[in-house]
């Protein structure tokens, strides 16, 4: 009964990785911070909030329109097929179920936070929402924050930090990546130019063929996170 969310970029929720066996979309709900305010979730006053009933609906009908949130950067739903992808759908002549997820099964709840830049206030919106859906459910809720960055101490004194710390409890566990910058640079190509994210991992049009989710890697997504209210 664990719900896994993803804090991130969004999520192709199209995507036949994130079906449950009986085909229906395994995403509880999703809000994006990021839309022009139309329906949030309770308690807060901006984005837009889908229902999996809305999520579903747009799924039936191919209509992204009832439930506009899109990945446009590719990074969430990356990190949502690593985390919990059932590698149902493959592309490149691939069998199926050969790429899973950790846990492939789960139930999901997403949050958009940003394309790329995210900003610290919402990050916090988005986790105490996470978590009273978990107590509103009464299920346990495993949060992923693949993001991150340089700024601050890393000693656990930032407001976000003592969020996540203060909402932490047996069956509300945060992950927080540790970002990809190293010092042995290893984050370079030899010719020393970034890595770029594949064209495997961009946001999916539903108009295209379905793909593996584990085809290549976004090697650089934490090192964008920031805002003007500090990096994240």
């Amino acid at each position: 009964g664990v719900i896994v969310a993803i804090y991130d970029t969004g999520i192709d929720y199209f995507h036949e990785d994130f079906r449950a066996p009986n085909g229906e979309t395994r995403v509880l709900a999703l809000w994006d911070q990021t839309a022009a305010t139309v329906t949030p979730p309770t308690g807060f006053s901006y984005g837009n909030w889908c229902t999996r009933d809305q999520i579903q609906q747009a799924i039936n009908t191919d209509n992204p329109n009832l439930c506009a949130q899109r990945d446009l950067n590719g990074h969430g739903t990356h990190v949502a097929g690593s985390a919990a992808g059932d590698g149902s759908a493959v592309g490149n002549g691939g069998a199926a179920f050969t790429y899973t997820g950790v846990a492939p099964l789960p139930d999901l709840m997403i949050v958009k936070g940003g394309n790329g830049l995210f900003s610290e206030s919402n990050i916090m919106d988005g986790l105490r929402w996470l978590e009273q859906q978990s107590r509103a459910l009464n299920r346990p809720m495993v949060v992923n924050l693949s993001i991150g960055g340089q700024t601050g101490p890393h000693d656990g004194s930032r407001l976000y930090e003592l969020l996540v710390d203060s909402l932490s409890r047996p069956g509300f566990v945060v992950v927080i990546a540790a970002v990809n910058d190293g010092v042995n640079g290893n984050d370079k190509n030899p010719d020393r130019r970034q890595h770029a994210p594949s064209g495997s991992d961009r946001g999916h049009d539903p108009a295209r063929p379905p793909r593996s989710l584990h085809r290549g890697t976004v090697e650089r997504a934490g090192r964008d996170c920031g805002s003007a209210e500090g990096a994240c």
